[in-house]
């Protein structure tokens, strides 16, 4: 869910002092808009949530009461999972999971699926050099256990199914189950 953010009226916001949930890599196809955020809360740069029934996230913080754009579709440089136990090989599903929301971030990217949060999109370019490949599948490695980012294609699919503006996400692929949020 979106972080509060204490602001102070007639002060300036430091933005460098805001945690990066996600930092963009490239704008992807899928298109921006604008968002006026209607919520109590702020919307943190890379933080990924549900608007018109499609996967979004801003590049720039976005205080309640305030509009900014969304980006739909975009390659995102995610904050992983500090605890985070198995390598995300090339191509592996990320989520998004609001369970793991601490003091400074929201949630975290992980390869496991959470029961709170989104399917994100696929693992993408590997940071490593040399290009490290997994042991079992040969696939290149996106993100070691000890890394704190790992690149992900969001997907472009709408995702909520008859259910309010948070709504219910489905990932549906490969049989996986819903997904609350």
């Amino acid at each position: 869910m979106p972080k509060s953010i204490a602001v102070k009226a007639n002060q300036p916001i430091v933005y460098d002092a805001i945690p990066r949930v996600g930092e963009f890599l490239q704008e992807g196809f899928g298109g921006q808009v604008n968002f006026y955020n209607m919520f109590t809360t702020s919307i943190l740069p890379g933080e990924p949530f549900i608007y018109m029934g499609r996967l979004a996230v801003s590049k720039y913080v976005v205080h309640p009461g305030e509009v900014g754009q969304v980006h739909f579709g975009p390659e995102i440089n995610m904050i992983v999972d500090p605890a985070l136990v198995a390598a995300i090989k090339v191509g592996d599903k990320v989520y998004f999971n609001y369970g793991l929301a601490d003091s400074t971030y929201p949630g975290y990217a992980t390869n496991v699926q959470p029961a709170n949060g989104y399917f994100l999109g696929y693992a993408t370019l590997v940071h490593e050099k040399p290009i490290q490949l997994d042991g079992v599948t040969s696939k290149p490695i996106a993100c070691t256990t000890e890394q704190a980012r790992v690149s992900v294609l969001f997907h472009q699919r709408s995702m909520v199914r008859n259910t309010n503006f948070w709504g219910t996400v489905y990932d549906g692929i490969d049989g996986d189950t819903i997904i609350s949020s």
